[in-house]
């Protein structure tokens, strides 16, 4: 029986090895599908984290915080029950740097609220002024 199976496969080893790279491909193909859900599942969580925040708020009808612009009024902010709470800005866009485009993400706090980083080396940011 194990005799006649072998001599089957060598005489169909293209279709035997044509099927056995495609099913490659596509379990492939399943398991980066499977990493690019998982990470978008995950890069919120991981960013309202290292914000140091509980939850994100944002406008009603908006598909999501980072893959939609999207604006509230400063005053919103007073409608919401919470110990801390803080505004943020997080902005995308692109700028030429050499003639190569780069991405290039501006993330926005209030000076020592919800968002403000950690200082590794030398002084935090004490304040900003309008030019």
């Amino acid at each position: 029986m194990i005799l006649l199976t072998f001599r089957d496969l060598v005489y169909r080893k293209t279709r035997f090895i044509v099927v056995t790279l495609l099913a490659a491909v596509v379990f492939a193909l399943l398991f980066v599908m499977i990493g690019l859900v998982e990470q978008f599942n995950a890069e919120p969580v991981d960013t309202i984290d290292a914000i140091g925040a509980d939850s994100w708020v944002i406008p009603e009808g908006i598909t999501g915080p980072f893959t939609a612009l999207s604006a509230a009024p400063a005053q919103a902010i007073d409608a919401i029950e919470a110990d801390t709470k803080s505004a943020v800005v997080v902005s995308r866009s692109n700028l030429l740097d050499d003639g190569e485009p780069v991405d290039v993400i501006l993330f926005g706090h209030e000076i020592g609220g919800l968002g403000t980083p950690s200082v590794v080396a030398g002084r935090a940011v004490a304040g900003w002024t309008r030019r």
